[in-house]
């Protein structure tokens, strides 16, 4: 987290427009203790807002105490912090959860963007999902797009944000410098986020460059993914 908190505090620091950084909090380190205190201290350290961080948790999160679970992630958003629900249909979740959850962010697991070719269900389930979830006035992001037909899918359904390997390879940091540089006047006219996530082996530093389709309610949008 600290990690990801000082390269967002730096690409603001050479002169690029705020980003929100998101950082993927496993339940170790949801519940290993004090994770408010955590984030608070990291965020004094970095000299980063607390609106320019995301915290993405899975649904393992809120296995074991759901009643604590939304204490914590209600402090935190009260801070200004984002929350998002990764990998999304994969667990355990239920309606009721994720209609008591305070989340900000839904983001949809790869698995259901794989399957659209083959099973004609997973594409009215993916559909009936992002309704859901718009209904719930939250944000959609479908994660692994890897084709044209996948990502034509979900400009026509309104997703909101899509990442995966059609849009972009994972980048190193200079290269993403220099994209961002190159979008600069994009970055000032449209909300960007920029996400610290899995995707990458131990020790390397990749990011993902993700944009919106453009039929979606947020054309102009970029995603962006840490990954380390």
């Amino acid at each position: 987290m600290g990690a990801a908190c000082a390269q967002n505090k730096a690409w603001q620091d050479a002169g690029l427009p705020r980003l929100r950084m998101g950082v993927n909090l496993s339940a170790k380190q949801f519940w290993g203790g004090q994770i408010v205190q955590t984030v608070k201290r990291v965020l004094k350290e970095t000299n980063l807002p607390p609106s320019d961080l995301e915290l993405e948790i899975t649904e393992s999160v809120f296995l074991r105490d759901i009643e604590e679970t939304v204490r914590t992630l209600s402090e935190l958003r009260s801070m200004g912090i984002a929350i998002s629900l990764d990998d999304f249909g994969t667990g355990y979740s239920s309606l009721s959860n994720l209609r008591r959850l305070p989340i900000d962010k839904l983001k949809i697991d790869g698995s259901f963007i794989r399957d659209l070719s083959a099973d004609p269900n997973a594409a009215v389930l993916l559909s009936q999902i992002i309704q859901l979830a718009h209904a719930m006035h939250l944000e959609v992001v479908a994660e692994g797009v890897e084709t044209e037909k996948e990502y034509a899918f979900l400009a026509d359904n309104h997703c909101d944000l899509v990442q995966g390997y059609y849009l972009h390879k994972p980048l190193s940091s200079t290269e993403l410098g220099h994209l961002l540089k190159g979008r600069r006047k994009i970055m000032h006219d449209s909300p960007w986020t920029a996400a610290r996530g899995r995707g990458c082996s131990q020790g390397d530093a990749g990011y993902w460059a993700c944009w919106s389709p453009p039929k979606s309610l947020y054309a102009s949008t970029m995603y962006l993914i840490f990954a380390s």
